[in-house]
């Protein structure tokens, strides 16, 4: 499984953002997080999906979901925002 895609989910809010990862096939959770939703804790949740690579993460991008994006691609992590 080393060449497995890492699926994550991500609830983004005002104060925090709460993911959750898989990897492969697999419906164990590889891990858990929570970072603040500042900028340092943006580049701290991008490096820790770096970590992971590849992944592919989707989370729902409402006013606080927004400054996640640049993080992230500039990580080289695949995001797709849900937005409402």
């Amino acid at each position: 499984m080393q060449n497995s895609i890492t699926g994550v989910g991500m609830d983004v809010h005002a104060e925090n953002n709460v993911l959750a990862a898989v990897r492969g096939s697999s419906e164990a959770i590889v891990f858990r997080a929570e970072f603040p939703n500042t900028p340092k804790g943006r580049e701290r949740l991008a490096g820790k999906l770096a970590e992971h690579a590849p992944v592919r993460c989707v989370y729902e991008a409402g006013p606080c979901g927004y400054p996640l994006s640049p993080n992230l691609r500039g990580n080289k992590v695949n995001a797709s925002a849900t937005m409402f």
